[in-house]
């Protein structure tokens, strides 16, 4: 995978607000990551909500642009100066409420042992529809339930050991962050994270209401996830990278309707391969090969 871009993490504001620790391999060069309670390491994050407020906090010269978006769980707080353009340019065009989009890198101020200050430093900001935002909710819910799965893994174990999560199957990523999160915090609260999940998916899913029936879901869309669909993506996404900038995502979900497959295959493909490290986001919107 590309050493200078980080997944960016899907992860609800209600995880991402109780977050206290932060880690460093301590090289010169290496990145910083806000490690969750349930071991997400985030160092970008890619967030969905609502653009409740945007507010100057600068001057018509030289504008500091502070932002909430809610995602339902809770708030995350955005700030875009001169130093991102792009984001800051599109909070100045955006008006709240709509749905948007972010990605950008985490970020936590501790001014003493006891205050933690959580925000977004945005990359990129976009409006989105009602449907992208309910299928981030899904993904990020996805990411959640494997992270509460990994640690009762964890909690099986004689000696609890990221590579023992690793020959579990679970991408070294999150086997490193589970392990973080269970030194530092040590074991979750489970029935906090499952009330939040459940609540989410209620918030998407109609008529859901046990947490088997997002297993069900779950396994639905994992038999769509052949290696043919795989390879269709993969060959778009290519070919739509042709100035080395990444493919648009709208280009490879109306190349892919083209196809005959349906936008919920293809955002359900494009979350599986960023999961996997097949590709990576250089910008909002955009997908490239690794």
């Amino acid at each position: 995978m590309n050493a200078g871009r980080e997944v960016a993490m899907r992860v609800f504001a209600a995880e991402f607000r109780h977050s206290t620790k932060k880690y460093s391999d301590g090289g010169e060069r290496s990145p910083s990551y806000v490690i969750s309670p349930m071991g997400a390491r985030i160092n970008r994050l890619f967030v969905a909500g609502t653009l409740t407020e945007v507010t100057n906090t600068g001057s018509d010269d030289d504008p500091v642009w502070k932002a909430k978006v809610v995602d339902g769980t809770g708030v995350f707080f955005i700030s875009a100066g001169k130093y991102q353009p792009q984001a800051a340019a599109a909070l100045s065009r955006i008006e709240p409420p709509q749905f948007v989009a972010v990605v950008g890198k985490s970020r936590i101020y501790s001014p003493d042992d006891t205050a933690h200050y959580l925000s977004i430093r945005p990359e990129a900001i976009r409006v989105i529809d009602r449907q992208e935002r309910d299928m981030w909710v899904l993904q990020a819910a996805r990411d959640l339930k494997k992270r509460m799965e990994a640690f009762q893994e964890l909690g099986n174990m004689e000696t609890p050991d990221s590579k023992e999560l690793i020959s579990l199957g679970y991408p070294e990523h999150i086997a490193e962050g589970i392990m973080l999160a269970y030194d530092y915090y040590g074991e979750p609260d489970m029935s906090t994270y499952r009330a939040l999940l459940l609540r989410t998916l209620r918030s998407v899913l109609p008529g859901y209401e046990q947490e088997d029936e997002f297993d069900n879901y779950e396994e639905e869309d994992e038999e769509e996830v052949d290696e043919d669909m795989q390879r269709a993506f993969l060959d778009m996404v290519e070919e739509f990278d042709a100035d080395d900038r990444g493919a648009e995502v709208a280009k490879l979900y109306e190349a892919g309707k083209k196809r005959s497959l349906s936008r919920e295959d293809m955002e359900n493909m494009l979350h599986y391969l960023l999961e996997v490290g097949s590709v990576y986001e250089p910008q909002l919107g955009r997908i490239k090969r690794t």
